[in-house]
């Protein structure tokens, strides 16, 4: 009995099964190649309002129009009985300036895009799928870039009608050329253009040897308004030239997949600096620690980073920079971190003076993204 009619069986009577689904990828497991599609990761717990920031977690704000306000945060504004209950919303104040540009981009480690084999002979078609909802109709563009940002696809998709959710596929060809990271940088840059300034291109749908990130018939999303909003959700990138079903997730795994890249020790969706944290802190009792530059707790991340990790240490009232009394929640002097990489940090004192014998608390932020 073939493998599609097993699990037609499986399924029940009258479900229609091919070994075209087969091969597409429908039932295959970690087939999407984006992290956090569903925008259900939100550790950070605030909005992002400024250039490569993060908010939502792996997608970064892109915006470097000088008048420009661009605010990204989740929302619970999703398309109906699709399986999802978060969507990744921006918004903007104001319209973009020349020479400025405004996205929503995930760099892509060169790990995770290895199945795709670009710069390679055997390279392969990507599709990629997502849902989309703007209060500007017409034409946008989004794009693949490399991580030297010399190898460039850009492609286009149309929202028919402002403020309605639409389902949309783009399929990149193969590239065979240019250079593509493989480990633990950058491999792919996904950019979704939201204004009609910087890095344009009229060649649509074909890889080219240059930094072209949209379409030069992209709307300005922003125009003269200052409520402009764009929300999108379930993205989805994929080996093959159909779009399959999206990959649920479950939220354990989607968390796990983004704390390689940022996690911090304040409760999920506590902003990092937060006051008066004492849950989730570090709690402990150390004798008399001599002067500065002086390591005395090694600290152990929950997943394993991409890289060593740009680390903050916050007090207990949210200080970053400074350590705190555990009884008391008072600050006790300045700390720093030596020693951190891919799976640990060593915070020392950098007070100048020698601390007491006295119980210790502080929070920390570890930072590896692209």
């Amino acid at each position: 009995m073939s493998n599609a009619r097993n699990l037609a069986n499986l399924l029940g009577t009258g479900t229609q099964i091919t070994t075209a689904d087969i091969a597409d990828g429908v039932f295959q497991a970690n087939k999407n190649l984006i992290i956090n599609g569903a925008m259900q990761v939100f550790q950070r717990g605030t909005a992002s309002t400024g250039n490569n920031a993060y908010s939502v977690d792996r997608w970064q704000h892109k915006d470097n129009a000088s008048t420009v306000a661009m605010t990204i945060t989740q929302d619970t504004d999703v398309p109906t009985g699709q399986g999802f209950y978060y969507s990744l919303k921006a918004s903007t104040t104001a319209n973009v300036t020349a020479n400025g540009f405004l996205g929503i981009a995930q760099r892509m480690e060169g790990y995770n895009i290895n199945p795709l084999a670009w710069g390679t002979s055997g390279a392969k078609q990507a599709t990629l799928s997502f849902w989309v909802k703007s209060s500007t109709a017409g034409t946008y563009g989004l794009s693949s870039r490399n991580n030297a940002a010399d190898r460039s696809c850009v492609m286009e998709y149309t929202i028919n009608a402002a403020d309605t959710w639409e389902y949309k596929t783009v399929t990149f060809p193969a590239d065979t050329s240019g250079t593509w990271e493989t480990t633990t940088n950058i491999g792919n840059r996904l950019w979704w253009g939201l204004s009609a300034t910087g890095g344009i291109t009229s060649t649509i749908g074909s890889w080219q040897n240059a930094n072209l990130y949209q379409s030069s018939n992209n709307v300005d999303w922003s125009g003269s308004t200052a409520t402009a909003t764009f929300y999108i959700t379930g993205v989805q990138l994929e080996i093959g030239e159909q779009a399959t079903p999206f990959e649920h997730r479950s939220f354990g795994d989607e968390l796990a997949r983004c704390q390689r890249y940022y996690e911090h020790s304040y409760p999920y969706g506590t902003a990092a600096g937060a006051a008066n944290g004492g849950i989730g802190a570090y709690h402990i009792h150390a004798g008399a620690l001599r002067a500065n530059f002086y390591g005395f707790v090694t600290t152990r991340y929950t997943v394993q980073k991409r890289a060593s990790a740009t680390v903050t240490v916050y007090s207990y009232g949210g200080t970053s920079g400074q350590i705190s009394n555990g009884d008391s929640g008072a600050n006790i002097g300045a700390a720093s971190v030596i020693q951190n990489g891919a799976t640990s940090f060593l915070i020392r004192n950098n007070s100048g003076g020698t601390l007491a014998d006295q119980p210790i608390i502080f929070h920390y932020s570890g930072d590896a993204e692209l």
